[in-house]
C-alpha cells in the first residue's frame, strides 16, 4: 500500500471511491435518493477544482493498492467556520470496504496531520454524521467531541453532525510515532542507552551498605568525575533546608565538583549545628578519600528528620564506596538512594553535537513527601558535554520546570529536595549554541521527564500513574498550573483509586487553580471518553470509563479553547497502603 500526495490524474480514481464509500458508508443515515444520485463525473470535476484552487491550497492524499488503484483518499484545508478555535479542518477520509482493517485510514489520517502541522497549524478538526459508527476511528486516534449533534439540513433532510478535533496535533502525532521534519530531526539524534550515571564518559559510582538505617541493604552512593566538573543545582523551597543542602550549596558556589555523597536512612534536617558539623566532615572524609578539595563534594540525605548521622559508620561507608567506584556502578548508586521507593529509577541519552558524541545519565529516588516545587526526591544528572555553570543553571531550571516541579504525590515537601546536574567536559563537543543547544536541552528533557514520571508512578502505595494533559490554555505556564492542580487534587487521587469516573472533582481543582478562564467552555475526557463538554457534564459509557481507570496509567485531559499552549503533570492514586506507609514510617 503506497500513500502519497494527489495529483489531478487521480480525480477520477477518488471519485469513485467518494461515491461508493458514501453510498455503503451512509445507507441508512442518509435517504437512498441522496445517496444514489452521486455520480462520478460530478465529484470528479468537483476535485478537480480542488486540486486547481491554489489559494486554498488543499491537503491531498491518496491510498494506491498494489494494482496501482486508488483505494482511499484524504482531503483537508484550513478550517471554514472560524468558530472552532482550530486552525486546520479535515473535510473527508473515504477507503473503500475491501481496504478498511489495514490500516490504509490511520496511514492517510496521519499523513493529513503530519502535514498540517508542518504548515505550523496546532490543531484540527473533522465533521462527522453523529450516528456514524466510524465516528470511533476518530476518537481512537486522539480526538475529542467539540460539538454534539448539532442539527443540518443536507437537500431538505434533517441530519446530526459531530466536530470532533485534536487540539494538539504535536502530542497525536508523538503518540502515533508520528513527528514533524524539524521534531523528527531532533527527536531521532536522541538514543535512550544503558548506563544511568555512568554511561557519560568519566563518571564512576558506587553503592554500599553503611548500616545507616537498613540491615543488609545498600544505602550509600557516590558519583565521582575523574575530571572535576560545572555543575548547577535545584533546591528545596521548603523554609526548613536540611544542613546537606545548606554546605551543598555554600560549596557548589565555586561552581566545581567531584563528587555527590547520597546517604538513606537519615535526613541530617531538624540537628542546628551539629548536623551542618556531619555535613562538612561527610565532605572532608569524602575530600581524603579521593584526594580532592572539601569544596568540590556535594552532600544529599534522605530519610527520618530529626535524626543525627551515624558519622562512624557513614565514614566507613564513604571509605567502602570510594575503593569500589567504576563504570559499572551506576544500578549499584541508584538502588542505594532508596527510601521507600519500589524500584531503582535511572535513564540515559546520548546524541551528537558537531561530530562529538554527548551523553546525559541520570538518576533519582522519590516516592513520598512529592509536591510541585520538588519533593522528597533526589536527582543526580551526569553529563559528559563541555558547558558553563551559567548554561547548565538555564538548561536545568527550564527542565525541572517542566518535570520534577510538576509532580505531586501528597502535597508534602521536603527538607532535602535536590536536583544536581554535572557536566565533565570530556565528550570535546563544540560550544551548545543554536541547533546543540536544541539537543542539549532537549536530551535533558527527556532525562528528567522520565524520572519524573517514575517518581510518580511509584508514589507511596500507588496503583495507578496519573498523566493530567491541559490543553487550549493562553500560555503554557496557565496550563501547567491547572495541570498541577489537578494531579494534586487528593479528592481526584482517591477517585482514581476507587476507579469513579468523577470528572466534578477535575473540574473543581481547575477552578480553584487560580488561572482565568471560562468555566462554560472546558472539556474534560477520561482517556478518550468524554465525560464533560462545556462546563457540564455528558451522558457517557461508565463501563469504558471505568475501564479507563483500571488501567496502570490513567490519562485526565482538559481543554480551556483559550488558546493553543498546552502542558502536563503527573500524580498518582491515594490509597489505603499510603497511610500505612507514612503511619510507621520512623520505625
Amino acid at each position: 500500500m503506497l500513500i502519497r500526495k494527489a495529483l489531478p490524474s487521480d480525480a477520477r480514481g477518488i471519485a469513485r471511491v467518494r461515491v461508493d464509500t458514501w453510498r455503503t458508508t451512509y445507507r441508512g443515515l442518509l435517504p437512498d435518493r441522496v445517496l444514489d444520485n452521486q455520480s462520478y463525473p460530478q465529484v470528479e470535476d468537483s476535485m478537480l477544482q480542488v486540486m486547481a484552487d491554489h489559494q486554498s491550497s488543499p491537503v491531498m492524499y491518496v491510498a494506491v493498492d498494489d494494482s496501482g488503484e486508488i483505494c482511499g483518499f484524504s482531503f483537508g484545508g484550513r478550517e471554514r467556520s472560524g468558530e472552532l478555535n482550530c486552525q486546520g479542518e479535515i473535510y473527508a477520509i473515504y477507503v473503500r470496504l475491501e481496504h478498511q482493517g489495514q490500516k490504509t485510514g490511520h496511514r492517510l489520517l496521519m499523513a493529513t496531520l503530519k502535514e498540517m502541522r508542518e504548515r505550523g497549524w496546532r490543531s484540527a478538526v473533522l465533521w462527522v454524521l453523529s450516528d456514524n459508527p466510524y465516528r470511533r476511528f476518530y476518537e481512537k486516534h486522539g480526538a475529542k467531541v467539540i460539538v454534539d449533534n448539532t442539527t443540518f439540513l443536507f437537500e431538505g433532510n434533517e441530519a446530526y453532525l459531530s466536530a470532533l478535533g485534536w487540539y494538539d496535533l504535536d502530542r497525536v502525532l508523538a503518540e502515533m510515532g508520528i513527528a514533524t521534519e524539524a521534531e523528527k530531526k531532533l527527536t531521532d539524534s536522541i538514543k535512550v542507552i544503558t548506563g544511568g550515571v555512568t554511561a557519560a564518559r568519566g563518571f564512576l559510582a558506587a553503592g554500599v551498605e553503611a548500616h545507616i538505617k537498613y540491615p543488609d541493604r545498600k544505602d550509600l552512593a557516590l558519583v565521582y568525575s575523574k575530571t572535576p566538573a560545572r555543575a548547577a543545582a535545584v533546591y528545596t523551597r521548603n523554609r526548613m533546608k536540611a544542613a546537606p543542602i545548606l554546605v551543598t550549596r555554600e560549596y557548589l558556589s565555586d561552581g566545581l565538583l567531584s563528587v555527590v555523597v547520597v546517604n538513606a536512612g537519615c535526613a541530617n534536617a531538624g540537628t542546628g549545628e551539629r548536623g551542618i558539623g556531619d555535613a562538612r566532615e561527610t565532605a572532608a572524609i569524602a575530600a581524603r578519600a579521593l584526594g580532592i578539595d572539601p569544596r568540590q563534594v556535594a552532600m544529599a540525605s534522605t530519610g527520618v528528620i530529626g535524626t543525627y548521622l551515624p558519622m562512624d559508620r557513614l565514614g566507613a561507608g564513604i571509605e567502602k564506596a570510594a575503593a569500589s567506584l567504576s563504570p559499572e556502578g551506576g544500578a549499584a548508586a541508584a538502588r542505594a538512594i532508596m527510601t521507600t521507593d519500589t524500584r531503582p529509577k535511572e535513564i540515559a541519552v546520548s546524541f551528537e553535537v558537531g561530530g562529538s558524541t554527548v551523553t546525559i545519565g541520570g538518576m533519582a529516588k522519590g516516592s513520598g513527601m512529592i509536591h510541585p516545587d520538588l519533593a522528597t526526591l533526589l536527582v543526580f544528572i551526569t553529563t559528559d558535554a563541555a558547558a558553563e555553570p551559567e548554561f547548565l543553571r538555564e538548561a536545568l531550571g527550564q527542565s525541572v520546570d517542566r518535570s520534577f516541579n510538576r509532580v505531586s504525590v501528597d502535597g508534602d515537601t521536603s527538607t532535602n529536595d535536590m536536583v544536581l546536574l554535572m557536566a565533565n567536559g570530556e565528550a570535546g563537543n563544540p560550544p551548545l549554541e543554536g541547533e546543540y543547544r536544541e539537543f542539549f536541552q532537549a536530551g535533558l528533557d527527556l532525562v528528567t521527564t522520565h524520572l519524573a514520571r517514575e517518581i510518580a508512578r511509584d508514589g507511596e502505595g500507588a496503583t495507578h500513574l496519573i498523566e493530567v494533559r491541559v490543553q487550549g490554555a493562553a500560555s503554557e505556564q496557565e496550563a501547567a498550573v491547572a495541570a498541577r492542580a489537578v494531579a494534586s487534587s487528593s479528592l481526584v487521587k482517591a477517585a482514581v483509586y476507587g476507579r469513579d469516573a468523577n470528572w466534578g472533582r477535575v473540574i473543581c481543582a481547575v477552578g480553584y487553580s487560580g488561572i482565568e478562564f471560562d468555566p462554560e467552555t472546558v472539556d474534560v475526557w477520561l482517556g478518550n471518553v468524554a465525560v464533560a463538554a462545556m462546563g457540564s457534564g455528558l451522558a457517557f459509557d461508565e463501563e469504558e470509563a471505568r475501564a479507563h481507570l483500571e488501567e496502570e496509567t490513567v490519562v485526565i485531559t482538559i481543554d480551556l479553547h483559550r488558546g493553543t499552549a498546552r502542558a502536563a503533570a503527573w500524580g498518582c492514586d491515594l490509597t489505603p497502603e499510603y497511610v500505612h506507609i507514612n503511619a510507621s514510617y520512623r520505625s
